[in-house]
């Protein structure tokens, strides 16, 4: 288990397990207000048992006050940005791309 009381919040989540997204998300419950962006895969994938609908998961996103951000749907997934830590962008910035860093 994550020991969630040792974090003011985490930055990102990136959800990825083959169609349980939404359940693994829903499990988290109140913990969900701790993150500012979280990432899941969309793909209703019918070989997978729990696999979930794109309108499920962004139903659920916004039930716990998460935006979805436009320019995120990619390759079979989206990104939100809870809306308690928008004063993080305030309104200006949307995500960073971390392909665009050069290191």
């Amino acid at each position: 288990l994550l020991p969630w009381e040792r974090f003011e919040y985490i930055e990102q989540l990136k959800v990825d397990t083959q169609g349980n997204d939404v359940r693994v998300l829903k499990s988290a419950g109140d913990y969900l207000k701790k993150i500012i962006f979280i990432t899941s895969e969309v793909i209703y994938t019918p070989e997978y048992e729990y696999s979930h609908t794109e309108k499920e998961l962004d139903d659920l996103m916004a039930a716990n006050d998460f935006e979805f951000i436009p320019s995120t749907d990619k390759a079979g997934n989206k990104t939100y940005r809870n809306k308690l830590f928008k004063y993080l962008w305030n309104g200006k910035v949307s995500m960073i791309d971390y392909k665009t860093i050069e290191m």
